[in-house]
């Protein structure tokens, strides 16, 4: 892509010299004429081009058509123009980079072996079991009907993964009382974003990633609660946050 760039330029610059006159060369070595037409029209075509953008993007399509299979290293070499952390990616690459910002379809708990059974360790912000009403502690005694006390991990977490949409009924054994609830399976994203009242008006607040939009509502809704809590000062902790 770039060797494209620079045949655009150097058309550019052919068709200004042979169409316009030399010019003089001032005393402090600028050109006069010719070469500020080159300028105006390597602006004009290049890739930094504000008056007419479509020029190089029909050009770039065009050439997509004839050659298809360059698509991914011609879409690499725009963006490596922009900056460093610019990047095309195929979906696999995706999947194999960022699984573990993609997120999964369930409920949306972490799952505890204990000698009683299996209890829930986490539940995920936004997640469907938040909304039932799940809470860290509830022991899993059965789903969909099923006794699940036999259970290990792997096989509850099973059970309670699946295709989205669908749903799940779940009883839960807290303080000795069963509680029954059905929670729709759905993309669960974990929430890279939390926070802490460190002292009084002072607030601290980890971002590990900006994951998903789950992310970007918990990192607003933590941001306009600091004026209620009298904040005076904010710890914005972005170590290890790989950026985006």
């Amino acid at each position: 892509m770039k060797k494209l760039a620079k045949r655009i330029a150097a058309l550019a610059m052919t068709a200004a010299m042979m169409t316009a006159s030399a010019g003089a060369i001032t005393q402090d070595g600028q050109s006069e004429t010719w070469f500020d037409g080159v300028w105006a029209l390597i602006d004009a075509f290049g890739l930094k081009a504000e008056h007419d953008p479509y020029v190089l993007q029909n050009y770039i399509n065009k050439y997509l058509e004839k050659h298809p299979d360059e698509m991914y290293d011609v879409l690499n070499d725009i963006l490596s123009l922009l900056d460093t952390h610019s990047m095309y990616l195929s979906s696999e690459e995706y999947s194999q980079g960022f699984s573990t910002l993609e997120g999964f379809v369930g409920i949306g708990v972490g799952l505890q072996e204990t000698e009683n059974g299996v209890q829930i360790a986490e539940v995920m912000r936004y997640s469907a079991a938040e909304e039932a009403g799940l809470q860290i502690g509830d022991l899993i005694v059965k789903i969909n009907g099923e006794d699940a006390t036999k259970l290990k991990n792997a096989d509850v977490a099973s059970k309670l993964r699946g295709e989205e949409g669908t749903s799940v009924k779940l009883t839960v054994r807290r303080y000795g009382r069963d509680i029954t609830v059905t929670c729709e399976r759905r993309q669960v994203n974990r929430v890279y974003v939390s926070n802490k009242t460190m002292a009084d008006g002072v607030e601290y607040i980890k971002v590990s990633a900006i994951g998903s939009q789950n992310d970007w509502s918990a990192f607003s809704e933590i941001w306009d609660s600091l004026p209620s809590k009298n904040t005076r000062a904010v710890i914005l902790d972005l170590r290890g946050n790989g950026g985006g």
